[in-house]
């Protein structure tokens, strides 16, 4: 085996040149080795030999089966920090190899694995809980979501883990489920939405998808919503939408420019969802949840959390409410979401709401006459790439119908035909082509 780490990690570094087979495949022999002796070497050391097994297993010259039942069966006398470099390893080789699919492991390498992952689900430190929730889709794939020991059932009891890296994981491990072609079960709804609301920026980049998912996949399922001192059903679909334009507000730009980028996917919003993404007041109908609790859990029936009592702030008329209805704004639906996500100061943003906008108004002919003005409002932003990107909406959708110019807005078309950039310029003829 390999004694030190700068002799493993020169032999690493080394595998970039050409090699022989033979080379490559004492190299594959001496990492196993290094990774399952029970010698004493740092754990370092082991480490960097998983990696170089990992990536010699991808050589046509190795014996990968061999080489993953190795790693595998490593797992047991393996350092917490061996081991998730061991899953990270695994990891990567279903995506190269298809290893527990196309490539077959021996049953007692399976047992093995499967022994350590589960005993790891539970273990302190926080990134080999995150590395065994990764790799547990892979090792038990999707077929039995029922019962209270399901793989499914498992992977969503540390969505609520109190690391973020934990919360992640599992999040991305039940999106896999999904992309592997597994059903998500409609109650998680409420729980993917509490998730967009998470402390940690890329739990809610992972919830946001999930939200999409499952209202996509039951787009007709009534949802309950308590407003004021009455009730409501919608469409799943419409209070998905609802709840995707709030995430137009995040403070985070890449969960506000994911956002703007879903909005753009959903077909059938009913219309008065659609057209309050345009209104530039806060409409009191449109604030569902008066209160949340920890985490931003908002006033459903399934998770409600009281709201606390300290909640108010002196003002000159007396103690006013910060979690009452007048306060609620971040609540406030889809009222002006592309209004915000037009206006934000990141261009990635603007040009996703840009986009969204011009698949929404493929599908709405209202939806589109409303999105015009604001279209052409973006002639004079201060990005080019902006710019083109709104002409090129307003060409879209004066292609399916002629748009009707206002006075107002024949001036502003006009004045950027004087725009510095040439292509701007061309897109502004365009655009004329399909206006009067």
């Amino acid at each position: 085996p390999y004694s030190t780490y700068l002799a493993a990690h020169e032999v690493l570094v080394s595998l970039r040149a050409v090699r022989s087979e033979c080379e490559i495949i004492e190299a594959g022999h001496r990492a196993l080795l290094t990774v399952r002796t029970s010698a004493p070497l740092p754990s370092a050391v082991r480490q960097v030999a998983v990696r170089l097994v990992a990536l010699l297993c991808a050589h046509p010259a190795t014996d990968s089966v061999a080489m993953v039942a190795g790693l595998t069966l490593a797992l047991t006398t393996a350092e917490p920090s061996v081991r998730c470099e061991i899953y990270q390893a695994l990891g990567s080789l279903y995506e190269v190899k298809g290893i527990f699919t196309t490539v077959d492991i021996p049953d007692d390498a399976k047992s093995a694995l499967d022994a350590a992952i589960v005993s790891d689900l539970n273990h302190s430190q926080h990134h080999l809980r995150s590395a065994a929730l990764a790799l547990l889709p892979i090792v038990r794939p999707h077929g039995q979501y029922t019962g209270p020991n399901s793989v499914f059932n498992t992977i969503c009891s540390y969505a609520a883990d109190a690391h973020p890296k934990v919360r992640q994981a599992a999040l991305c491990a039940i999106l896999r489920q999904h992309m592997m072609g597994a059903a998500l079960p409609v109650e998680m709804y409420d729980e993917c939405v509490v998730a967009t609301k998470d402390d940690f920026e890329q739990v809610r980049l992972v919830a946001i998808e999930l939200v999409w998912a499952i209202s996509s996949a039951y787009p007709e399922y009534p949802v309950v919503i308590e407003k004021y001192e009455t009730t409501e059903t919608i469409r799943l679909l419409d209070d998905a939408f609802v709840k995707l334009c709030d995430m137009v507000n995040d403070s985070s730009v890449i969960v506000r420019q994911r956002a703007c980028a879903i909005l753009g996917r959903y077909r059938d919003v009913k219309h008065t969802f659609l057209s309050q993404t345009f209104s530039k007041q806060v409409m009191s109908n449109l604030r569902r949840f008066a209160h949340r609790g920890p985490r931003g859990k908002s006033g459903r029936k399934r998770g409600y959390h009281p709201k606390p009592s300290n909640t108010s702030i002196p003002t000159p008329e007396g103690d006013a409410d910060v979690e009452s209805d007048e306060f609620r704004l971040l609540d406030s639906g889809a009222a002006g979401a592309f209004v915000h996500g037009l206006e934000d100061e990141y261009q990635e943003v603007r040009d996703a709401a840009i986009e969204s906008i011009t698949e929404l108004s493929i599908g709405s002919t209202e939806f589109a006459a409303k999105a015009v003005d604001f279209l052409v409002d973006m002639f004079n932003d201060s990005s080019d790439r902006v710019r083109l990107c709104a002409i090129r909406a307003l060409v879209a959708i004066g292609d399916r119908s002629i748009i009707q110019l206002t006075e107002e807005q024949l001036s502003i078309a006009l004045s950027a035909m004087k725009d510095a950039s040439h292509i701007v310029r061309e897109g502004i003829y365009s655009f004329l082509a399909v206006s009067v």
